[in-house]
């Protein structure tokens, strides 16, 4: 039997219980119509005997009321994660954790179990917010806490210098600019930039720089297919997904995925290198997109953006009919610069046509409130690609030739 995880019930995690995360805005009648379907799904199926009990059903991104899909992770395989990164970063007994990330994600429950396996005690910050983050380094010894990209942008904001009882502030759940790292650093805050999964029960590798390369823990082996996707084997590999998928004109069907191994190694969606024991991110197989027969990394364009043209922006592809697809810009309002916003935008985005390729310019951009993010901060790239905002895109999108 599955059960709702309940953040005041933590021990649970640590025991025989199987536990279903859900995103805590969702509505209770939500998430029991939720449950209900996940156990009557794993009553009715012939699973691996493994994912009998133990088990940890985290949603790999917002989950709504269907078409859900979770990670099946075992709970052993969270704390062999916990332990090695407690055994490489020289974690402590009765040493404090300031836990700032939601508890429905893989990165908060990290947390939880970085602290069980070493006798440290969590702090939790229930919402974002600078001055209660602060507060809790004046009245405790906070020696780590997990942020994302957007939590670190707003402490370099307000210039504000790390506490001196921090000793590392592991940041993941997106890329961070190589400016915004260096800015940071300047400011004393300890960064650990890391890159994971829930696939992979948290992170597997890490970079204390501000360049895009990474280096494995200890126990985490890499490798890369020939078609360019991150090859991963440790002992904190999830088993498998369960898939709710749509049928038209019936009811929602679960489905359980295998995870897609590849010589004893699972073949991730990330695209990258490996050499001389340094990892790079390409992107995920979804960011490579074709215009004009070019192929096109999407996320390298991201990343180009925003490092060096200072835009709270990101770029996106929509359907072209000649070109297969064509690039837009999509930006961030920002009221104080209301006036000259249009040429400041148009400024910027000439300037980076200047960097690109031919086929990789941007032609279009779109100013937006802001930007759709989930709790970790990652924009949502899926809301670009709803009928509404497509047509909100073709009524207001501005176009940077003169």
């Amino acid at each position: 039997m599955i059960e709702l995880f309940n953040p005041l019930q933590s021990d649970k995690l640590f025991d025989e219980t199987s536990l279903l995360f859900l995103n805590s805005y969702l509505e209770e009648k939500n998430k029991f119509e939720i449950l209900n379907r996940v156990n009557l799904f794993f009553k009715e199926s012939s699973l691996p005997k493994e994912l009998s009990s133990d088990l940890l059903l985290i949603p790999t991104s917002g989950t709504t009321s269907f078409s859900l899909k979770l990670v099946a992770l075992k709970k052993q395989a969270l704390l062999n994660s916990a332990t090695r990164v407690g055994n490489f970063f020289d974690f402590k007994p009765k040493q404090n954790w300031l836990l700032t990330l939601p508890l429905f994600h893989v990165g908060g429950l990290s947390i939880l179990a970085r602290a069980h396996c070493f006798q440290q005690k969590v702090f939790t910050l229930n919402k974002w917010d600078i001055k209660n983050f602060l507060d809790f380094f004046n009245t405790e010894d906070i020696h780590y806490v997990s942020l994302v990209p957007t939590q670190i942008h707003d402490l370099v904001k307000l210039q504000i210098k790390a506490p001196h009882s921090l000793k590392k502030v592991f940041v993941g759940g997106g890329n961070l600019a190589e400016n915004l790292f260096t800015q940071a650093q300047n400011l004393g805050w300890p960064l650990v930039k890391t890159f994971g999964m829930t696939e992979t029960a948290s992170m597997i590798a890490y970079s204390q720089t501000s360049e895009n390369n990474y280096q494995p823990l200890p126990e985490c082996y890499l490798s890369i297919h020939p078609e360019g996707n991150l090859l991963i084997k440790c002992d904190s590999l999830f088993s498998g997904y369960v898939i709710e998928k749509k049928i038209a004109g019936a009811d929602s069907k679960f489905i359980f995925e295998q995870p897609h191994m590849t010589d004893d190694l699972w073949q991730s969606e990330d695209l990258a290198s490996f050499k001389d024991n340094k990892l790079t991110l390409l992107g995920r197989s979804k960011d490579i997109i074709k215009i004009k027969g070019e192929l096109v990394n999407l996320n390298q364009l991201r990343n180009l953006l925003t490092d060096n043209f200072s835009l709270d922006a990101t770029i996106i592809s929509v359907p072209h009919n000649r070109d297969e697809n064509e690039l837009v810009c999509i930006v961030v309002k920002n009221p104080a610069a209301a006036i000259a916003l249009d040429k400041v935008i148009k400024d910027k985005l000439t300037g980076f046509n200047k960097n690109v390729l031919p086929f990789e310019k941007i032609k279009y951009y779109l100013i937006v409130d802001t930007l759709p993010r989930t709790d970790l901060g990652k924009i949502k790239y899926a809301d670009f690609s709803t009928s509404h905002f497509r047509e909100l895109l073709n009524e207001n999108k501005q176009s940077i030739m003169e």
